[in-house]
């Protein structure tokens, strides 16, 4: 059974974050002793702070390291000689903005480039608009890219831009899965674009 090391937050959406406190309650019920890192963009960092101590998970009541790591804009971000990760605001959350713009709320949606042993991975997280698909300029070859908040055929224009050997759709609303055949259905595609399954491993 696989021990979870890393956690990256990507936003503060519920369905992003909010099971973070059970699953570290989770760990110390199983008497977990390795340390475990999370990684959250810079200006959230006090937001989980200040979750943890209101759910009170004390650092000093914890039997392992919970080890809390801000990252920037564009910054390198290693977790050894094989991963490493920089990021880049996307505008998921533009939408709020000229609501709640006075609040002390922080607007963070970050998209990720992950190189892994050799290989690139686009991770764009929930985005805004199809023009968050080009934030970053490398050449990928991989693709992990939600897919409610744009459109399939945004999607197929970037992969024949991109040409990634592997693109998996997530966040994948249920009225477009019928739709996903049609549209990637060219030869160019050949069967490389997967909507993974809960509880599946993708070796890359």
């Amino acid at each position: 059974m696989y021990s979870i090391e890393n956690i990256l937050i990507t936003h503060l959406h519920p369905d992003h974050f909010a099971g973070l406190a059970t699953l570290v309650v989770q760990m110390k019920l199983q008497n977990r002793s390795q340390p475990v890192n999370l990684f959250i963009h810079n200006e959230l960092v006090s937001y989980i702070n200040f979750l943890f101590e209101q759910f009170y998970l004390f650092e000093e009541r914890l039997p392992f390291n919970f080890n809390i790591n801000g990252f920037d804009w564009d910054r390198i971000i290693s977790l050894g000689n094989e991963l490493k990760f920089t990021s880049k605001q996307n505008s998921h959350l533009n939408k709020y903005l000229g609501l709640y713009s006075n609040s002390s709320v922080k607007f963070i949606s970050p998209s990720f480039m992950f190189h892994v042993g050799g290989k690139v991975i686009h991770y764009t997280s929930d985005v805004g608009s199809n023009s968050d698909l080009y934030l970053f300029d490398d050449k990928i070859d991989f693709l992990i890219v939600e897919s409610t908040h744009i459109e399939l055929k945004d999607i197929k224009e970037f992969l024949i831009k991109k040409s990634p050997s592997k693109c998996f759709l997530v966040h994948l609303d249920e009225d477009k899965e019928s739709l996903v055949n049609e549209f990637f259905k060219d030869e160019i595609f050949g069967g490389n674009v997967i909507i993974p399954d809960d509880g599946n491993e993708y070796y890359f």
